[in-house]
């Protein structure tokens, strides 16, 4: 784990592996690791709890925090509703933690394209569920985990956790599993 000992650190993987010809092809992105990282993955689902709006957070590789809009409630026909329900049964407001890709100026071209999974995502927070994505880099990794119910991960990415190893993947963390 990395652990800043100023502001925001800089961090890159192996720069040897050349960028992807399609700016929307999933992989790992340079990321900022700010001192106070915990923080940072609370504060996105504050304010994605917050106010009247059901959102998702996207909190990008320069953990800057951003809130997408999902459908006003009862603005999604009943039978997508069931649809979307049947997917994570439950009773209560779940905390669902999405990897995926989030390199922003690829993100701002087209979001969708960037997480194709998206309204999928949408749909659980038009549900009342808190959601929030990021890329699922090492130095994040376990905290979005602390509070989370259900873990998703965009197989794009799964390239990326390869490269990088799986073993820091495995390790326990966060809450304990039902």
């Amino acid at each position: 784990m990395i652990r800043p000992c100023g502001p925001n650190i800089r961090y890159k993987e192996n720069s040897a592996v050349p960028e992807p010809s399609d700016p929307f092809e999933p992989r790992m992105p340079e990321v900022d690791v700010p001192p106070d990282m915990p923080g940072l993955f609370t504060k996105a689902r504050i304010e994605i709890a917050s106010g009247d709006e059901r959102r998702v957070g996207i909190v990008t590789p320069g953990r800057m925090i951003l809130l997408l809009p999902a459908p006003r409630p009862g603005s999604i026909p009943k039978e997508f509703v069931t649809q979307v329900s049947q997917l994570l049964p439950s009773a209560k407001p779940l905390n669902i933690t999405f990897v995926g890709y989030t390199q922003l100026d690829v993100l701002m071209k087209d979001k969708a394209k960037c997480i194709p999974q998206l309204g999928q995502l949408l749909g659980f927070a038009y549900l009342g569920h808190n959601v929030v994505v990021f890329e699922g880099h090492p130095s994040a990794f376990e905290y979005p985990l602390r509070d989370c119910d259900v873990l998703m991960i965009d197989s794009g990415m799964l390239r990326s956790f390869k490269r990088i190893g799986w073993t820091w993947l495995c390790a326990p963390r966060g809450r304990e599993r039902r």
